[in-house]
């Protein structure tokens, strides 16, 4: 063998291999799931007034995980009940942190899903906070089960998303109950496999 037959040969395999590593540090490429965890939902009942002006809520639904390699710490905050031209309304919000504890450990992607909201609405702004995160796609309503994607950026130990405010529309709040359901996917590497860990919230109104 030459050696710029050789060179050739070796190129023809690192190139490959290297565009590979590429697209799936960017996220283009999906990163195997091997283990993956749905925790128990934590639900949520609205069963206060409605009226025609603001009502405070202020009430957090919280979830911690810290096993297999990871702590996770979300954070579901239902603000405040409002009335005014454009309807009824939930200000909701979503913070989540996450840190891998394994040395080689790091953060591959996340995305935040919502669904089982209708014949209610739901309208979501872009994110209030991302770190060390970037925002690959955004699928806004009233498509089908809009959601945020996120990826880690280079391989990131630790990560922080904020989605400070969204509006949960009812319908008919005083005659029908409304339902919404907001679940975070957490895809992380823990230095020896990939981990998804899934947390469903489920938010209801009652009549």
């Amino acid at each position: 063998m030459t050696p710029r037959f050789k060179a050739l040969f070796l190129l023809s395999i690192a190139l490959p291999i290297g565009c590979l590593a590429a697209l799936k540090t960017v996220g283009i490429i999906e990163p195997p799931i091997v283990i993956t965890t749905t925790l128990d939902p934590i639900s949520w009942t609205y069963e206060g007034e409605y009226a025609s002006h603001s009502i405070p809520v202020n009430e957090s639904l919280i979830s911690n995980y810290n096993e297999q390699g990871a702590r996770i710490h979300q954070n579901l905050t239902i603000w405040e009940y409002m009335s005014g031209l454009s309807g009824q309304f939930f200000g909701i919000g979503l913070e989540t942190s996450l840190a891998t504890t394994q040395t080689e450990g790091f953060v591959a992607r996340i995305k935040i899903g919502f669904s089982d909201y209708e014949p209610s609405r739901l309208n979501i702004d872009d994110p209030l906070v991302v770190q060390n995160l970037t925002v690959t796609e955004i699928r806004y309503p009233p498509a089908t089960n809009p959601y945020y994607y996120m990826v880690g950026n280079g391989q990131p130990s630790e990560v922080y998303f904020d989605m400070f405010y969204s509006f949960w529309y009812l319908s008919n709040p005083e005659s029908q109950e409304n339902h919404l359901t907001i679940t975070s996917e957490i895809t992380y590497h823990n230095g020896t496999a990939y981990n998804q860990i899934v947390q469903p919230f489920n938010l209801k109104t009652e009549v």
